[in-house]
């Protein structure tokens, strides 16, 4: 936004603010053409690329160059944010959730750039489905696997371009044990017949009412 005030008793003015790279010198970048109102204010809005300029402006009066205002060092950055959602903030060591990193600015939408994942801190850690992914209207998701039990804090980074500041956004996953392991089948059909076994050996008689012993059924 550039805006200026100028001192005239006549209130109604022509104006361009020229922009050049640095100390109003050199070629110039671009002329932005305004028109006073009838308080002699002007006001410029154009977007432009970040980085470091100058300006000054200068006044036309039926055609004649009148004053100028004194060369303006400005900065233009747009700032970014990046934000980043888990589909679930608990796994299992194995198991996997989808993440999505999305990027906002002021403007408008950041589509077709790149997010790049990393683990940000431990002591848990995660695997990715991509170290990068590129962004689609605002967000780009990944599939994160859990790898050893702990907390485990995932981070996207959106690097910036020549218009957008970089930005990171993070989510913390707590990663727990590990998934049920399989056993074989015959191991769980002999733990089966070891049960009854033991029941067999271990019946009342029926007689006494009293319980074998495993010393009476030797002696049989």
């Amino acid at each position: 936004m550039f805006s200026g005030l100028v001192n005239s008793t006549s209130r109604f003015y022509s104006i361009e603010v020229m922009v050049w790279r640095s100390s109003c010198v050199g070629s110039l970048i671009m002329i932005l053409p305004a028109t006073t109102d009838p308080a002699g204010m002007y006001n410029i809005s154009r977007r432009m690329p970040v980085g470091s300029y100058s300006a000054r402006s200068r006044v036309f009066s039926t055609g004649i160059i009148g004053g100028s205002s004194a060369c303006v060092d400005f900065t233009v950055d747009s700032a970014t944010s990046t934000s980043v959602n888990c589909s679930s903030s608990t796994l299992a060591v194995g198991s996997s959730t989808t993440c999505t990193a999305t990027v906002t600015n002021a403007y408008d939408a950041i589509s077709g750039e790149t997010i790049n994942w990393s683990l940000f801190a431990g002591p848990g850690s995660v695997t990715f489905s991509a170290n990068s992914c590129t962004i689609s209207g605002t967000s780009c998701s990944v599939t994160v696997t859990g790898g050893t039990a702990g907390s485990a804090t995932v981070q996207a980074s959106y690097p910036g371009d020549s218009s957008n500041l970089a930005s990171s956004g993070t989510s913390t996953i707590t990663i727990s044990g590990g998934p049920i392991p399989e056993y074989p089948a015959g191991l769980l059909i002999l733990a089966v017949f070891m049960i009854i076994g033991y029941g067999l050996i271990r019946r009342k008689d029926p007689n006494t009412n009293d319980r074998y012993t495993d010393e009476s059924i030797r002696l049989a």
